[in-house]
């Protein structure tokens, strides 16, 4: 028996793992088809990987009519026969519900008060609201949010959530990274400092904008913050023709911010720019923030030498805890430059990741950390 197959009915169903196509296929070779394939007008509605299938090997199947009153009827049959499914993962059941709400607000516009069978789920007065998805989907109004961006921006990745390759978090952070990266490289662009300041230097200062992987709740993401940057495009960090290591002289001294959780990225950092670890010191912000063992009150300055730079006259070497009170997110104390600017008076200095501007210094940045251009 030959079949129609309608495109827009088969894109409605989220399509089947490899290993469970296999399985399928196995089951059908060995026990032949066991299920009906239910049809309507002669088009497939469900069962298109048991057709593939039995058309491939010659595989008898059987079939079951259903009765729709239109395309718009069979689609909401589709989708809430998927999400039937116990397997379906979190992102599809959103999506699916996503697609079902406004065919569902469609007919009951069009048949007011005729239809009696479209669900408790699903009254015929639906308001549209994030809210109502997530309630339906068991999940989050904030996890549909980012299913809708992943739909919309990058529907390719609902396949690596699927096989469990990616998260919906670790999705919907790629995709706003990318744009943070490409707003940024505009804004780069607009005050002509997308490339790196001519020039060698002897003192680097740089506060990199380290990306972490958790966090408590979705209002505390750094990200909220400034744009992140991956460890791997902080080691590599370039301006699209010249890298760091071009801006530095021969003999120099690195001082890179980084955290406790990201003490061993921050040292290979340091390493892969061409540094040997040599000290660190401690900002005592003298304020509790975060922290999944100890609530975190410190950050820290790595120090590493390339070549030989004489080091600092004892007059102008101090304490290796700098206490000074937190201020915005990610700012560092302002005495961290009276110290670099004591500890090396005569020496070229460079801020990576700049915030501001500073009498002395070459700054690369726009005003905030930024991401790999």
């Amino acid at each position: 028996m030959q079949l129609k197959e309608n495109k827009e009915f088969k894109e409605l169903i989220p399509p089947i793992s490899p290993e469970e196509y296999s399985s399928l296929e196995g089951s059908i070779l060995a026990e032949g088809c066991r299920d009906p394939l239910i049809v309507w007008a002669e088009t497939i509605v469900d069962g298109h990987n048991r057709y593939k299938i039995c058309c491939q090997y010659n595989v008898n199947f059987k079939t079951k009519d259903i009765t729709f009153e239109g395309e718009a009827d069979a689609k909401i049959w589709i989708i809430k026969n998927q999400l039937s499914r116990r397997n379906i993962s979190t992102a599809d059941r959103i999506a699916l519900n996503l697609k079902l709400k406004p065919l569902l607000s469609a007919e009951a516009k069009k048949r007011q008060g005729t239809r009696t069978d479209l669900g408790k789920n699903f009254p015929p007065d639906l308001a549209e609201s994030r809210e109502e998805i997530a309630e339906l989907s068991h999940s989050s109004q904030g996890t549909v949010y980012k299913v809708e961006v992943i739909l919309q921006k990058a529907p390719e990745l609902m396949e690596k959530i699927r096989n469990n390759e990616t998260s919906i978090d670790r999705a919907f952070k790629d995709i706003t990274q990318e744009e943070k990266k490409e707003k940024v490289k505009e804004e780069f662009k607009q005050k002509g400092i997308d490339d790196f300041p001519k020039g060698k230097f002897q003192v680097i200062y740089a506060d990199p904008p380290w990306e972490y992987d958790f966090s408590e709740t979705q209002s505390r993401e750094i990200e909220n913050h400034y744009p992140t940057m991956k460890l791997k495009d902080i080691k590599e960090l370039t301006d699209g023709k010249r890298t760091v290591q071009d801006l530095l002289s021969d003999d120099c001294v690195l001082f890179l911010w980084t955290t406790s959780p990201k003490l061993e990225e921050g040292l290979s950092v340091l390493n892969e720019w061409g540094f040997k670890y040599v000290t660190c010191a401690i900002w005592d912000k003298k304020v509790m923030g975060m922290g999944y063992y100890f609530r975190q009150q410190n950050e820290i300055l790595l120090v590493g030498k390339r070549g030989n730079l004489p080091l600092p006259d004892p007059e102008n070497r101090v304490s290796s805890i700098i206490s000074a009170k937190r201020t915005e997110h990610s700012r560092k104390p302002e005495e961290v430059y009276e110290i670099l600017e004591k500890m090396y008076p005569e020496r070229t200095k460079i801020e990576l990741f700049s915030r501001n501007g500073r009498e002395g210094w070459t700054m690369w940045g726009n005003g905030i950390n930024t991401p790999q251009l």
